[in-house]
């Protein structure tokens, strides 16, 4: 596309500006962004530019998101965490909707109002030496804050909306019959400790039974800081011992409390909950390893590290994992 030289003149003007900016913003982000959030952003090329201006809708010196970013967070909680950590390095000057509880979007519209923030940066002593056109502290640029659906939204079907030359109504619809899916799985994320108290959703199998049964027996037997953050995971590994083994929570718990008495099950401190309760079963019940040992038809492993005591016990090579 050819950009006229007037418009051509206005972009380079600013652009070194802009490019410092850029970089600018991208490390104090980088530095200032949680664990989990996604930073990246972007420079209008100049036909880009120049359509903005074509539009009538932009002053060619003040457009607004000459440059922009997007910090891209986890779920919707952690937007007001984003905002706070922006507001750390920059003064909003206006926002995109303006407000949480308030849209001109009628009920049956799904399209764009991710959150916009038009921002300066605060003035520090440590911006950049002046250089080109403007102070960095003067330049106005947008700031989008989404969560990940969103952003996945966004860049499935950014060019479908809003670019290309084939301008197709299927397409559009389609699009924004996603997004409505996915602000429907935004609600429903959110809300999660809400919904899932709904009559249709209050049930259980008996594998959630047998999780939470055994995640009640660790959480009986040590203390939270003994136990991982993860106490799905290690309750599932438990329930595929005890399953191969026949063993119930029950019985396992008479076996624990007998280990401890002799100073050991609970009282160890060498191993993790998961081996304490491999270690207590072999000195118990031997019988019960045996049997899965000779059992061929049990293809699952154990996992014998060299902490583990054996106690003589003959095993089948093709049925552990040494570490």
């Amino acid at each position: 596309m050819k950009v006229i030289n007037s418009i051509n003149n206005h972009y380079y003007q600013q652009y070194d500006s802009i490019e410092i900016l850029s970089n600018k913003v991208e490390g104090i982000i980088n530095a200032l962004k949680q664990k989990g959030w996604y930073y990246f952003g972007r420079i209008k090329t100049p036909e880009s530019f120049a359509l903005k201006i074509e539009t009538g809708r932009a002053d060619p010196t003040q457009l607004e998101d000459f440059f922009a970013c997007t910090i891209v967070v986890e779920n919707y909680e952690q937007i007001q965490k984003a905002i706070e950590t922006i507001e750390r390095f920059c003064v909003i000057i206006r926002r995109r909707p303006p407000f949480n509880d308030h849209t001109t979007k009628s009920s049956s519209a799904f399209s764009f109002d991710d959150l916009r923030l038009y921002v300066k940066l605060r003035p520090t002593n440590d911006l950049p030496p002046e250089s080109t056109v403007n102070a960095l502290s003067d330049i106005l640029f947008e700031i989008q804050i989404k969560t990940f659906l969103q952003h996945a939204w966004g860049i499935a079907t950014h060019d479908l909306v809003y670019k290309g030359d084939d301008i197709s109504w299927s397409k559009q619809r389609i699009a924004y019959q996603i997004k409505a899916m996915f602000e429907h799985a935004e609600v429903s994320i959110h809300e999660i400790e809400k919904i899932k108290e709904s009559t249709m959703l209050t049930k259980t199998n008996d594998e959630v039974k047998r999780l939470n049964e055994i995640k009640t027996f660790l959480k009986k037997n040590w203390e939270s800081h003994a136990l991982p953050m993860d106490l799905k995971r290690i309750s599932e590994t438990i329930s595929v011992l005890l399953d191969q083994l026949n063993i119930s929570p029950e019985k396992l718990q008479i076996h624990l409390d007998t280990e401890t008495t002799l100073g050991r099950g609970r009282s160890t401190l060498n191993l993790s909950p998961y081996f304490i309760i491999l270690q207590t079963i072999i000195n118990q019940n031997q019988q019960i390893i045996s049997n899965f040992f000779s059992n061929r038809y049990l293809k699952n492993r154990i996992v014998i590290p060299p902490e583990i005591n054996v106690n003589n016990l003959t095993m089948n090579e093709r049925k552990i994992i040494r570490i």
